[in-house]
Protein backbone atom coordinates (compact mmCIF):
# COMPACT_ATOMS: atom_id res chain seq x y z
CA UNK A 1 0.00 0.00 0.00
CA UNK A 2 1.24 3.47 -0.82
CA UNK A 3 1.81 5.92 1.99
CA UNK A 4 -0.21 8.81 0.62
CA UNK A 5 0.21 12.41 1.69
CA UNK A 6 -2.79 14.31 0.39
CA UNK A 7 -3.56 17.97 0.75
CA UNK A 8 -6.57 19.89 -0.39
CA UNK A 9 -6.54 23.61 -0.71
CA UNK A 10 -7.88 26.61 -2.48
CA UNK A 11 -4.88 27.62 -4.59
CA UNK A 12 -6.53 29.20 -7.63
CA UNK A 13 -3.51 28.35 -9.77
CA UNK A 14 -4.21 24.62 -9.42
CA UNK A 15 -7.79 24.51 -10.69
CA UNK A 16 -10.25 26.74 -12.55
CA UNK A 17 -13.15 28.42 -10.72
CA UNK A 18 -15.68 25.90 -9.44
CA UNK A 19 -13.15 23.06 -9.52
CA UNK A 20 -10.76 21.61 -6.96
CA UNK A 21 -7.37 19.98 -7.11
CA UNK A 22 -6.18 17.08 -5.01
CA UNK A 23 -2.41 16.72 -4.95
CA UNK A 24 -1.15 13.36 -3.76
CA UNK A 25 2.54 12.65 -3.25
CA UNK A 26 4.48 9.59 -2.21
CA UNK A 27 8.10 8.56 -1.95
CA UNK A 28 9.62 6.60 -4.78
CA UNK A 29 12.96 5.20 -5.92
CA UNK A 30 14.54 7.37 -8.60
CA UNK A 31 16.76 4.55 -9.90
CA UNK A 32 13.74 2.28 -10.40
CA UNK A 33 12.00 4.88 -12.58
CA UNK A 34 15.18 5.70 -14.48
CA UNK A 35 15.57 2.03 -15.47
CA UNK A 36 11.88 1.71 -16.26
CA UNK A 37 12.06 4.63 -18.71
CA UNK A 38 14.14 2.44 -21.00
CA UNK A 39 10.97 0.46 -21.76
CA UNK A 40 8.15 2.80 -22.81
CA UNK A 41 5.44 0.13 -22.71
CA UNK A 42 6.36 -0.77 -19.14
CA UNK A 43 6.44 2.85 -18.02
CA UNK A 44 2.96 3.48 -19.42
CA UNK A 45 1.62 0.35 -17.70
CA UNK A 46 3.29 1.31 -14.42
CA UNK A 47 1.87 4.83 -14.60
CA UNK A 48 -1.63 3.44 -15.19
CA UNK A 49 -1.30 0.88 -12.38
CA UNK A 50 -0.12 3.54 -9.96
CA UNK A 51 -2.84 5.96 -11.02
CA UNK A 52 -5.53 3.33 -10.44
CA UNK A 53 -3.99 2.42 -7.07
CA UNK A 54 -3.92 6.05 -5.92
CA UNK A 55 -7.52 6.67 -7.02
CA UNK A 56 -8.65 3.50 -5.22
CA UNK A 57 -6.98 4.68 -2.03
CA UNK A 58 -8.42 8.17 -2.39
CA UNK A 59 -11.86 6.61 -2.77
CA UNK A 60 -11.50 5.16 0.74
CA UNK A 61 -10.70 8.59 2.15
CA UNK A 62 -12.88 10.80 -0.06
CA UNK A 63 -15.92 8.70 -0.89
CA UNK A 64 -17.41 9.06 -4.37
CA UNK A 65 -14.38 10.97 -5.67
CA UNK A 66 -13.75 8.60 -8.60
CA UNK A 67 -16.73 9.86 -10.62
CA UNK A 68 -15.69 13.46 -10.07
CA UNK A 69 -12.14 13.16 -11.42
CA UNK A 70 -11.72 14.98 -14.72
CA UNK A 71 -7.95 15.17 -15.12
CA UNK A 72 -5.10 13.04 -13.79
CA UNK A 73 -1.42 13.83 -14.10
CA UNK A 74 0.94 11.17 -12.79
CA UNK A 75 4.42 12.60 -12.34
CA UNK A 76 7.37 10.28 -12.00
CA UNK A 77 10.66 11.46 -10.53
CA UNK A 78 12.06 11.75 -14.07
CA UNK A 79 9.21 14.04 -15.13
CA UNK A 80 9.88 16.19 -12.07
CA UNK A 81 13.55 16.45 -13.10
CA UNK A 82 12.51 17.43 -16.64
CA UNK A 83 9.99 20.07 -15.48
CA UNK A 84 11.82 21.50 -12.46
CA UNK A 85 15.43 20.34 -12.50
CA UNK A 86 15.05 19.06 -8.93
CA UNK A 87 17.75 16.53 -8.13
CA UNK A 88 16.48 12.98 -8.68
CA UNK A 89 12.92 14.30 -8.87
CA UNK A 90 12.77 15.45 -5.27
CA UNK A 91 9.47 16.98 -4.20
CA UNK A 92 11.26 19.87 -2.55
CA UNK A 93 13.86 21.53 -4.78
Amino acid sequence: MLDLHTRQGSDAALAPPGKSAVVTTFSSDYTYWKELYKELERIEAENMDNTINVIDQLEHRLQDITGQIEVVEFLTPLKVVRYTGNRQGSQEG
